[in-house]
C-alpha cells in the first residue's frame, strides 16, 4: 500500500506463461486504484475475480476460496482497509507451475515416484512408472494402426488396468478417449462407434472396425520418451444415458492439459501427492472418470473397484487408509443402510472427504453421513 493504491502481485501472463516452456515462476505487479468508497465494490469484484480464476469455485465460500488457493501453493495474505468502510481485500503472491499436457504430467509422476502405488485393484497395484510404461506401448501400437491427433478411440473395457492405461494411451498421442459401458447392447455400441467415427475399439469386437480384444497389453516397445509431446484437444468423449432416446456423445470442450483448474479440482477433494482415493462407481460414467483421473494426475493413489458393493467399499477406504471417496446418493444409502454392527466394524478415521455427484441427496441422507 503507497499513496493510496494497494499493490496486488498477480500474474498477467498467467495463460499464456502456463502454455509456455517458460519459466515456472511468474509474478507481475497489478496497481489497483482505490480512492473512493464508491469504488470500493469494484475492488472487491477484481479480487475474487482473480481467485476465480486460479480456482472457479462459483459455489464456494470466500474462506473456502481461500483454503483451496493455500492448498494448491498460493499464499493468501488478507489486509484490511478503509475506502469510507471497512473491508477486505486480498494480497496474492502467485506461485504457479507451467502447464502440462496429460502426457507429460504423467511422465513426470511415473520419474518422480518410479515404484510409487499409483493404481490398485483388489490384490494387484501398478506404480506411476508401470502404468506410464503400458500406455508409451500402447500409444505406440494405436499409431501402428493409424490413430491420430483429434481421432476417437471407444474404450468399451470394465473398470480395469486396461481401462485406465488405454485413455492414457490416447492422451500420449493427442487422440480423445470414448468410454462406454462394456456390457453395452451391440446394436448401442455400433451406434455410438459410427457416431464417433472411432479409429479403433478397445476391449469389444465391432464389424468394420479396428479392435483390440478385452484386456489387450500392447507389446514393449521400450521408452516411451520418444513419443511427442501431445494435447488431444478434447480430454473425453462419454456417452448421455440415452433416456431421451439413442444415447449421445457428449465431447469435452476440454483440452488433455494439466494446469491451474486441474490441481484446483483436485484441491476440493483433497487430491494430493500423498492421498488415497476410492472410486467404486464405473469408469464409463462421467463423475467417477472425471475424478479418478483428477485424483491420479494429482499423484494420488487410486483404489478403484471393479464394481460397487457397499461393503467392499468401506473395506477398501479401511484396508488403505482413504483419505476420499467418490460416491452418488444412491451408494450412500446402500451403505448406510448396511447393518449397523458391519457398517460400523470398518475403521473409517482416515476418511476425510466423502463427495458425492450425479443425483440430489436427501436431507436426512446428507445429514446422516455428516453425523
Amino acid at each position: 500500500r503507497s499513496r493510496g493504491r494497494m499493490r496486488l502481485i498477480w500474474s498477467t501472463r498467467w495463460r499464456t506463461s502456463c502454455r509456455s516452456s517458460g519459466p515456472a515462476k511468474v509474478a507481475t505487479e497489478v496497481m489497483v486504484d482505490r480512492r473512493w468508497g464508491l469504488r470500493s465494490t469494484i475492488h472487491m469484484s477484481a479480487s475474487i475475480s482473480l481467485i476465480r480464476s486460479v480456482c472457479p469455485a462459483v459455489g464456494m465460500s470466500f474462506m473456502a476460496i481461500r483454503v483451496v488457493l493455500e492448498w494448491v501453493g498460493v499464499t493468501v495474505v488478507t489486509v484490511p482497509f478503509f475506502v469510507g468502510c471497512l473491508m477486505r481485500t486480498t494480497f496474492c503472491t502467485v506461485t504457479t507451475a507451467p502447464e502440462l499436457s496429460f502426457a507429460a504430467r504423467f511422465v513426470e509422476l511415473a520419474e518422480e515416484g518410479k515404484d510409487r502405488p499409483a493404481l490398485t485393484m483388489a490384490d494387484h497395484t501398478m506404480s506411476f512408472a508401470d502404468l506410464d510404461g503400458r500406455a508409451a506401448d500402447l500409444a505406440h501400437h494405436f499409431l501402428s494402426l493409424d490413430v491420430g491427433v483429434g481421432d476417437f478411440v471407444t474404450v468399451a473395457e470394465p473398470n480395469s488396468f486396461a481401462f485406465v492405461v488405454a485413455c492414457m494411451a490416447c492422451w500420449k498421442i493427442g487422440a480423445t478417449p470414448q468410454p462406454v459401458s462394456s456390457r453395452l447392447p451391440r446394436r448401442e455400441l455400433e451406434a455410438i462407434v459410427d457416431l464417433a467415427d472411432s479409429k479403433v475399439v478397445v476391449g469389444m469386437d465391432v464389424a468394420g472396425r479396428q479392435s483390440l480384444p478385452l484386456g489387450f497389453v500392447a507389446p514393449p516397445v521400450g521408452d516411451g520418451s520418444a513419443l511427442a509431446d501431445m494435447v488431444s484437444a478434447t480430454w473425453k468423449a462419454p456417452t448421455s444415458g440415452g433416456s431421451t432416446g439413442r444415447p449421445k456423445l457428449i465431447v469435452s470442450g476440454d483440452p488433455s492439459t494439466y494446469g491451474a483448474d486441474s490441481r484446483g479440482r483436485a484441491a476440493m477433494i483433497g487430491a494430493t501427492g500423498d492421498s488415497v482415493m476410492v472410486i467404486p462407481g464405473p469408469l464409463y460414467h462421467n463423475g467417477p472418470f472425471i475424478w479418478m483421473f483428477t485424483s491420479l494426475l494429482a499423484g494420488s493413489h487410486v483404489v478403484l473397484l471393479p464394481r460397487f458393493d457397499a461393503e467392499t467399499t468401506l473395506a477398501a477406504i479401511a484396508d488403505h487408509g482413504a483419505e476420499g471417496v467418490y460416491l452418488v446418493p444412491t451408494m450412500m444409502q446402500r451403505i448406510w443402510k448396511l447393518p449397523e454392527a458391519d457398517r460400523l466394524s470398518y475403521d473409517m478415521s482416515s476418511l476425510k472427504v466423502a463427495f458425492h455427484l450425479g443425483e440430489p441427496c436427501a436431507k436426512w441422507l446428507k445429514q446422516a453421513w455428516i453425523d
